[in-house]
């Protein structure tokens, strides 16, 4: 039997998971993948130290994380190619502000966005044919694009 890494997660569709695609909230595996990505001290900025470590994904090729800082503002990229839910899977991103609510998580694909609107809305996103959908909440918004991403199409979630 293969021995497993304890940093190894299983499966790209389990990890990139979504417990509510609707409302675009993550699912536990996804908020430990870009926990391990970008590890965060107290006040919510990326501990440098731990940076650049990037955990595996059984079936997936998880590049290094790359992550940025202007003010209190903060950028994950983390280059993933992976197939996932019938579409080409090629990066995750994440923004975030300290001491804040505001949050964006990115998916890009290599497919347009007339197929990854589609296949987005197999997975449960409930988006509009043009690909956008928002939802109010008690306490905030949610708002979820697909936009055109080069050759592809990026899927952005956005809440406070």
């Amino acid at each position: 039997m293969p021995e497993t890494r304890p940093d190894t997660l299983s499966g790209v569709e389990q990890v990139v998971a979504f417990a509510d695609p609707a409302h675009c909230t993550p699912a536990p595996a996804l908020v430990s993948l870009l926990g391990r990505a970008a590890p965060l001290d107290a006040l919510g900025r990326p501990v440098k130290s731990h940076a650049g470590l990037a955990p595996q994904i059984d079936g997936a090729e998880v590049g290094t994380p790359v992550i940025g800082s202007e003010g209190s503002t903060h950028t994950l990229d983390l280059p993933l190619a992976a197939p996932w839910h019938g579409l080409h899977l090629v990066g995750i991103s994440q923004v975030w502000t300290e001491q804040s609510d505001h949050a964006e998580l990115s998916l890009r694909f290599a497919e347009p966005a007339a197929q990854t609107i589609a296949a987005l809305n197999r997975q449960g996103f409930d988006l509009a044919p043009d690909g956008r959908r928002t939802q109010e909440g008690e306490v905030m918004a949610t708002y979820l694009a697909v936009t055109p991403d080069g050759s592809g199409a990026r899927l952005t979630c956005s809440a406070g």
